[in-house]
C-alpha cells in the first residue's frame, strides 16, 4: 500500500513535535505540511521539525488568533518579513463563523497583505475558509495567486457553486473526517477530481498539547477508507502522487 500524507495538520500543537513527527514516520506517513497559525509558531517549528524526511511547515497567520486578538500587528509584520522566503504558507484564510465574523474586515485586510507578500514562485497554500469561501477565493482571483502558487482548500465548507469556482481556479482540497461526516461534506468528496483530493487531519487539538501519534494516523487512515468507500476507488496511490507533488513542488530536495 502507498504510504499515506497529511497536507493538513499542527505538529507544533503536540507536546514534542519532533518526536510526533518521527513517530508517524514510522507508522507510515510518508510526510506532512504541519501549518501552524501565528509566525512566531513557524519559526519554532521549523527549528523542531528541521531535517525530519518529508515534514514541511507552513507559515500561518489564522482568522481565529487575528480575530481574538493573539495575532497582533507585531505578528503580521513578522508574516510579512518571513513571507517572500516561505515555501509553504498556511495555515491562513478568512472566517465568517460567530466566533470571528466581527473581526473580518481585519482578516480581510491581514489576508490581502499576506497574499502580496508571499511572492515565492511554486509556493504552497493551505487555506482556512470557514463559511467564507466566496470571500477567499475573490482574494485568490484578484491577486492571481494560483498562477504562480498551488492552492488548497482545507475542511471546505463553501457552496457547490465555490466548489466549481476553485476546481475551475485549480485548487486542491484536503478532507477529514470531520468533513466526511456531513452529507456536504461526503457529496463534495464524491465529485472532486481524483487528482485534486488530498488527505488531512488538522490535528491534534490545540487544547490537547498531546503527542498522541497513532490517533493522528488511524484518524488518516480512517478518513481514506471512508474516501474510497464513497467514491468506489482505490485512491492511495493517487493521493499518494498527488501529495509528494505538493511537497516537493516549493521545495529543493
Amino acid at each position: 500500500m502507498a504510504l499515506l500524507y497529511d497536507l493538513h495538520v499542527h505538529l507544533d500543537f503536540a507536546k514534542d513535535p519532533r518526536d510526533c513527527a518521527l513517530a508517524l514516520k514510522d507508522l507510515g506517513l510518508g510526510g506532512c505540511l504541519s501549518c501552524t497559525v501565528v509566525p512566531e509558531d513557524y519559526l519554532h517549528c521549523l527549528d523542531l521539525l528541521e531535517g525530519v524526511e518529508g515534514i514541511r511547515v507552513g507559515l500561518g497567520l489564522h482568522p481565529w488568533w487575528i480575530s481574538d486578538g493573539r495575532a497582533t500587528r507585531e505578528s503580521l509584520e513578522l508574516f510579512l518579513s518571513l513571507a517572500p522566503k516561505a515555501r509553504y504558507i498556511g495555515e491562513i484564510g478568512l472566517d465568517l463563523t460567530r466566533r470571528a465574523r466581527e473581526a473580518f474586515p481585519r482578516q480581510s485586510e491581514y489576508l490581502r497583505s499576506c497574499l502580496h507578500a508571499a511572492t515565492q514562485e511554486g509556493a504552497v497554500f493551505s487555506f482556512h475558509s470557514s463559511h467564507a469561501a466566496s470571500a477567499l477565493l475573490d482574494l485568490i482571483e484578484q491577486t492571481r495567486l494560483t498562477d504562480r502558487a498551488q492552492c488548497i482548500l482545507h475542511w471546505f465548507n463553501g457552496s457547490s457553486d465555490d466548489l466549481q469556482r476553485a476546481l475551475k481556479l485549480g485548487c486542491y482540497l484536503s478532507i477529514n473526517q470531520r468533513m466526511l461526516s456531513t452529507k456536504r461534506g461526503q457529496a463534495y468528496s464524491k465529485v472532486i477530481p481524483a487528482n485534486r483530493l488530498l488527505l488531512e487531519t488538522d490535528g491534534p487539538s490545540e487544547k490537547l498539547g498531546l503527542d498522541d501519534s497513532s490517533a493522528l494516523f488511524e484518524d488518516l487512515t480512517d478518513t481514506l477508507l471512508v474516501l474510497e468507500a464513497l467514491r468506489q476507488e482505490k485512491l492511495a496511490d493517487i493521493l499518494a502522487d498527488t501529495s509528494v507533488h505538493l511537497l516537493k513542488a516549493a521545495n529543493i530536495a
